[in-house]
């Protein structure tokens, strides 16, 4: 029998947040529709430091609005505690949360404090079905 369905219709992955080394700056990265998604899974990773004293602030997270140009509010429980140099270097960090549909659109947002950190975003938006990953990651997130 034929395998009538497509990899697609089950989930995307969306680079939210190319490649960069930061310094000092916020990492608000593009923002995502999740509209008609049940799940959207953000793997924020993280090089090596240029130096010890980088860290990412406390609150590092999701953020949800019913529109792209709504104002963003944090989603409860979906936020990360700070990261430094020895937590962080050359890691994975997931946050995994249920879509509400009234509030579509989700932003990871955290804030990169003082050295140069490369660091990289992806959000993969599925269906319930997908168990959340359990795995490969210094810290995993998954309020709901």
């Amino acid at each position: 029998m034929a395998h009538n369905k497509k990899f697609e219709d089950y989930m995307v992955v969306q680079n939210i947040c190319p490649p960069q080394n930061t310094t000092s700056t916020n990492l608000d990265v593009t923002s995502v529709n999740a509209f008609g998604w049940d799940r959207a899974t953000f793997i924020f990773a993280l090089g090596t430091p240029s130096g010890d004293t980088a860290n990412i602030s406390t609150g590092w997270g999701i953020w949800q609005a019913s529109t792209s140009g709504a104002t963003y509010a944090r989603v409860t429980g979906a936020s990360g505690a700070q990261i430094t140099t020895g937590q962080g270097s050359n890691q994975n960090f997931v946050v995994d949360v249920n879509v509400d549909q009234s509030y579509p659109w989700l932003r990871f947002s955290g804030f990169n404090v003082s050295t140069e950190w490369p660091n990289s975003v992806v959000c993969v938006l599925r269906t319930p079905t997908d168990l959340p990953p359990t795995s490969l990651s210094a810290d995993i997130i998954c309020p709901d």
